[in-house]
């Protein structure tokens, strides 16, 4: 059964219908181990100089919020 908070005038119900978007987006650096290449983007994308944006959408989920 889905989550309701109330019926209108009319008989509707509300229901919580929840959207999740997946970004993501492949990032090469030079580093001198795979640890420091993920520190170092970990640190950039913290910083705000890696930026993910529309063009890295790769998925979209609509669902029904269930009780």
């Amino acid at each position: 059964m889905c989550r309701t908070s109330s019926t209108d005038e009319n008989g509707a119900m509300k229901f919580q219908v929840q959207i999740t978007e997946t970004l993501q987006r492949l990032v090469e650096v030079d580093a001198r181990s795979a640890r420091d290449a993920e520190l170092f983007v970990r640190q950039q994308y913290r910083s705000g100089e890696i930026v993910l944006d529309s063009s890295d959408h790769i998925d979209t989920d609509v669902s029904r919020v269930e009780k």
